[in-house]
């Protein structure tokens, strides 16, 4: 059966310039029915869809204004390279490599893993894949890209019996070239950024490195213009593994996708500039970040957290039914531009075809499908970190205390299937945020969802006009028929000028997990009549103000009816109308 991809296009970009999997064809041991059918495949890649090479590209896309163009991508080196005159955008993929020296920028410093609920151990670079790296561009501000690196970890051994590790850091730039009028779009800017740590082991198989190259379209309309491809190298050798599934090749080696050992962790710690603003969003739980700055354009960031294993899920619907269900069939026609006769075409195709919904974001797709939907074998626990997965540029805005161009806010991170690819929405003086997945494991087991927030203090703080004094949550996790969840597992903590929250063991299919900050008020010292004036007994010394950064957590439960709510803070009290249990 041939098996079809959907894809979002960017504005202004070819279909040749979008991002591309990480994982082979051959990552979905999938079958479609033999019926015809659409369908709709939910299962987030590992490191998050993108490419492991770094590449800098020039394009025109297929049409812009109205107007039909000639396609074509060119490999350039810079957008001043002449090669690339005549392109209307520029889109740079950068591979973040280990930092050589202390000078070092835009690089990966070092990978720490635990395994069982050990010590953290420091990884060290086994060696970095040998794939070309790329120019950085001085003139417009476009950091160098690197390659991707093997990383080992003695001692820490993952499921796969091997200690080593890929750790895959992408930064996609894009900058504009022929937008008129709108002087912002032209300037190079960050949209895309991820990090991931996957376990891996090393195994012979048929393969090369990657590389990119500039092809000449031999036919269609386009013939004669220039596109790129991302291919293996000549050379290829190795013996052929059938779904061996690789997170990249070397010549005659795969690295072979392997999972993390029980109960493990991991932190990596980058130098970035300051590009990378605003939110970030991912798969992980136990959430602890620190930012520390270098300069005034670079910081050193740390992120750790546990992996988490993502549902996936796959569902069909026959094509001969599909004007039964009006939302599939709307859906469907996204695909295709209106008119163009290319849906009614499909329909016809004896083929069955899939689409393909981001975790990020994807909540049309999954209601749309919902009914349908059953959950296959997922890819496995995945340690990731993201920001502009959704082709709208880093999420950087949202107005008042969410709105920074010059630091890392917070990051939000969950098991689900379908979240938010952004900060939390702050709406009836509660922090809002919305997520979606089926209720069962392929394997039939009830789901429980993870949910963490890690949150700059003084992005808090500014939310709910805050003093220093320590802060603590209510949290609620509301059914979709509006009913509360009991929440089994809370936990918060503040310290290092961040703010973190977990909750965990939440069910399915469309919850919204609701935060309320609140705050002791500050303990105001009673007044002491000097002893020279009038004689009195010793005056007791005052307690010390509460320390912000320290972490002290008590956990309440709350009741009132049916619904059970969990309390955190120094001293946590009872909403009115419920009682402590």
């Amino acid at each position: 059966m041939k098996l079809l991809r959907r894809v979002a296009l960017t504005a202004l970009l070819s279909s040749a310039l979008v991002a591309t999997s990480a994982l082979p064809s051959d990552a979905y041991d999938v079958v479609p029915p033999s019926v015809p059918s659409f369908g709709l495949l939910v299962d987030e890649p590992l490191t998050g869809g993108f490419q492991t090479i770094s590449s800098t590209v020039g394009g025109v896309p297929p049409f812009y204004n109205g107007k039909l163009l000639d396609s074509e991508n060119r490999v350039c080196a810079s957008v001043s390279d002449p090669h690339c005159e005549g392109m209307y955008s520029f889109i740079a993929e950068l591979m973040l490599p280990p930092c050589a020296d202390t000078a070092s920028r835009m690089c990966v410093q070092g990978v720490e893993v635990s395994a069982k609920d050990g010590p953290f151990v420091k990884a060290s670079v086994d060696h970095v894949i040998n794939t070309a790296p790329t120019l950085a561009d001085p003139s417009t501000g476009l950091p160098a890209g690197g390659a991707v690196a093997l990383w080992k970890a003695p001692s820490v051994t993952h499921a796969g019996g091997s200690d080593t590790y890929g750790v895959v850091v992408h930064a996609q730039y894009q900058q504009m070239l022929k937008v008129p009028g709108i002087q912002e779009a032209n300037k190079l800017r960050l949209v895309s950024f991820s990090a991931s740590v996957v376990p891996v082991v090393m195994t012979p198989g048929y393969g090369n490195v990657l590389e990119v190259r500039e092809v000449p379209q031999t036919v269609g309309p386009h013939m004669g213009k220039y596109n790129y491809q991302i291919a293996q190298k000549s050379g290829a050798s190795g013996p052929y593994i059938q779904n061996q599934k690789c997170l990249w090749h070397e010549l005659a080696l795969c690295a072979q996708i392997s999972s993390f050992a029980e109960n493990s962790k991991a932190a990596v710690t980058l130098r970035m500039n300051n590009d990378l603003t605003g939110w970030l969003f991912g798969r992980m739980k136990e959430v602890n970040v620190s930012v520390t700055p270098i300069d005034t354009s670079n910081n050193t960031i740390r992120i750790e957290g546990r992996p988490v294993d993502v549902p996936a899920a796959l569902g069909f619907v026959p094509k001969a039914d599909v004007s039964k269900y009006p939302l599939v069939e709307a859906w469907q026609k996204l695909n295709y531009a209106p008119g163009d006769g290319y849906y009614e075409k499909s329909l016809v195709d004896p083929n069955s075809s899939w689409g393909s919904e981001s975790s990020a974001g994807g909540f049309r797709g999954f209601t749309t499908y919902e009914q349908f939907l059953k959950p296959i074998p997922s890819q496995g626990a995945r340690w990731l970190i993201s920001s502009g997965a959704t082709g709208n540029g880093l999420v950087s805005t949202g107005g008042g205390c969410f709105a920074s161009t010059t630091q890392l806010l917070g990051i939000v991170t969950t098991n689900s299937m379908i979240y938010s690819p952004g900060p939390p929405e702050l709406k009836d003086g509660a922090l809002i945020y919305k997520v979606a997945g089926l209720h069962t494991t392929a394997n039939g087991d009830l789901f429980n969802g993870t949910y963490d927030l890690a949150m700059r203090s003084e992005t808090a703080r500014c939310l709910y006009n805050f003093t220093k004094a320590p802060i603590r949550a209510e949290v609620e996790v509301v059914s979709s028929d509006g009913s509360n969840q009991n929440i089994t597992t809370v936990i918060q903590n503040e310290k290092d000028g961040w703010f973190t929250l977990g909750a965990y063991n939440f069910t399915f299919s469309q919850p919204t997990i609701r935060i309320k900050l609140t705050q002791e008020k500050a303990v105001v010292p009673t007044s002491v009549t000097p002893a020279s004036i009038t004689p009195a007994p010793k005056a007791s010394t005052p307690a010390a103000p509460a320390n912000p950064n320290k972490s002290k957590t008590i956990i309440i439960t709350c009741v009132k009816g049916k619904t059970t709510k969990k309390v955190v803070g120094a001293n946590p009290t009872c909403p009115a109308g419920y009682k402590k249990k």
